[in-house]
């Protein structure tokens, strides 16, 4: 008799009769309201930050893993000092790159800065998810490498794409931060 009254019951708790609508609750109490208000503005304040970011020219790209495309092994970075910065005038490449397009792979490191000359068709362009910023350079030699950020504004995360024809594509993720 205990057990068949024990599933009565929750079944009964299961089918949400005996529990009042705590959305109903959320949505009457203030102190939620503001809270929902509250995150709503730091979010719209930290896609703010992001577009300026980006509008400035003036920003990094700090790595934190990449990957070797198409069906290479995802790999962490801790090396906190890789970066591909973003300045008004000029433009610093410091990441690791994975060389080849068949086994065996070279692990090469591009440590270059390239000046306004040197790199071509810089854009960013503003899409739904955040921006899109890319740029060419061949890095003195004849093979262009073609540099793609997707930035996504909301959670500030971004994903750098390097594809070259000779030596393949290698993806990058990370975050931007401003130059102070």
């Amino acid at each position: 008799m205990k057990y068949l009254l024990l599933i009565i019951a929750s079944a009964w708790c299961y089918s949400g009769s005996c529990f009042e609508s705590t959305k109903d609750k959320k949505a009457d109490n203030p102190a939620h309201l503001e809270r929902v208000q509250n995150r709503e503005v730091r979010h719209a304040a930290y896609i703010e930050h992001i577009d300026s970011l980006i509008l400035s020219h003036d920003f990094s790209f700090k790595p934190t893993s990449y990957q070797r495309q198409p069906a290479g092994f995802p790999q962490e970075m801790y090396n906190p000092l890789f970066a591909v910065g973003i300045f008004k005038d000029f433009i610093d490449v410091d990441i690791p790159y994975i060389k080849g397009i068949a086994p065996p792979y070279a692990l090469v490191h591009m440590n270059y800065t390239l000046s306004p000359i040197e790199y071509n068709n810089y854009k960013a362009v503003q899409d739904s998810e955040g921006w899109i910023v890319s740029f060419t350079t061949d890095f003195f030699g004849s093979n262009p490498y073609t540099f793609s950020f997707k930035v996504y504004s909301l959670s500030g995360a971004a994903v750098l794409t390097v594809s070259n024809s000779t030596y393949g594509t290698v993806t990058y993720n990370g975050y931007l931060v401003a130059h102070y």
